[in-house]
């Protein structure tokens, strides 16, 4: 079943389309907004999403192009109204909640969200989840 998620991506002409067997959960809604509010906010130029499994394990990174995160922010982005001090391009600035939410939806499923830089400019996001089922 298609999934669209509107917000900051709609005002920005951003559409993600994420195609799943039609369960995904509201809480997988509010990860995937929340993963991808960023790197849009700070006019990153791609941002690709892929899910994959492992043995008893779903993945969704969330990887792009943009300014990205310092090595120094790394440790903290998770924590509750962090802002990075140096927001390279970013238009306009955050809360602090968006990736602190994730980490604890994610938490709440049992699961694990990390952050890397990556080579070449840009960030990955990398959530695990047991799988159902």
């Amino acid at each position: 079943m298609p999934w669209e998620h509107g917000g900051i991506m709609s005002e920005q002409a951003v559409i993600v389309i994420v195609e799943d067997d039609g369960n995904i959960a509201d809480r997988w809604d509010q990860i995937v907004a929340n993963l991808t509010e960023n790197p849009i906010r700070c006019a990153a130029g791609r941002i690709r999403i892929t899910v994959t499994t492992s043995p008893g394990w779903v993945h969704l990174n969330v990887a792009d192009d943009g300014p990205g995160i310092t090595p120094e922010d790394i440790p903290h982005v998770f924590e509750r109204l962090y802002l990075s001090r140096r927001r390279p391009g970013n238009r306009e600035s955050g809360s602090g909640l968006g990736l602190a939410i994730v980490r604890e939806l994610v938490q709440a499923m049992s699961g694990t969200v990390s952050a890397e830089v990556t080579p070449g400019g840009g960030a990955t996001l990398v959530v695990s989840v047991p799988s159902v089922g």
